[in-house]
């Protein structure tokens, strides 16, 4: 799964990034968790980058309530298009998370040691996620997304058994252009990213606490001692 992301580049890297420029100022954060919003890119016609902010967990456009966000922050590439939630998403409203790269957590012995797992080359990454409107609950339309998720591939596979779907940004054009056929298109996107696109680092346990959101998360796992004191 993906639980915890970070997206702390700039305003310009951002833009460099993307190719487009963001009339919005998108706050630093180094641990983005479920139910909280960040930047998220729509596509318009004719695949143009739409950026947005959204709140991570995605509500159906159906439900009368928010009860189900915090359980559908992410959807499984292998059966998100016969899910009842998640399969007209896929088909008719995708998009990209940008993200400099996203924790996971390694089990050994009854403890968990998180690891941030990031671009080889690059600052930042574009995770594949859908997105959808509820006009059922409040006033107005709440916009919510999931991150799609796929079986780890080498890279990340003897941390955890799941990873985001990450695209390169060559494919960016064909996964939001919703006119394509899904099934010829779209459906074989939804695999494994490449081995050798990322990179693991062990950090400290400051990330563990959802209310911690700072370059403390990166610190080492020596440096746990003092980033607590924060």
């Amino acid at each position: 799964m993906c639980g915890r992301f970070a997206l702390y580049s700039d305003k310009s890297q951002l833009e460099l990034f993307l190719g487009i420029g963001l009339p919005l100022d998108i706050a630093v954060r180094y641990n983005i968790a479920p139910t909280q919003s960040c930047l998220f890119l729509k596509a318009e016609e004719k695949g143009r980058l739409n950026p947005s902010i959204l709140n991570w967990g995605l509500i159906p456009s159906w439900a009368s309530d928010k009860s189900m966000a915090g359980k559908m922050i992410n959807a499984r590439a292998e059966s998100i298009s016969e899910k009842p939630s998640f399969k007209s998403a896929i088909r008719k409203r995708r998009g990209i998370i940008p993200a400099n790269g996203f924790y996971e957590w390694m089990k050994i012995g009854k403890s968990k040691h998180p690891y941030f797992i990031s671009a080889k080359d690059r600052p930042l990454l574009g995770f594949a996620g859908i997105w959808e409107r509820n006009q059922n609950i409040g006033t107005t339309s709440l916009e919510t997304f999931s991150i799609i998720t796929t079986e780890a591939n080498e890279d990340t596979n003897k941390i955890h058994d799941r990873m985001p779907l990450i695209l390169p940004r060559g494919d960016w054009e064909k996964w939001l252009n919703h006119e394509l056929d899904f099934d010829v298109e779209i459906s074989p996107m939804l695999t494994p990213p490449a081995s050798g696109l990322v990179k693991t680092m062990e950090v400290g346990t400051f990330v563990n606490k959802v209310g911690n959101d700072s370059s403390n998360c990166l610190a080492p796992p020596q440096a746990d001692l003092f980033s607590n004191l924060d």
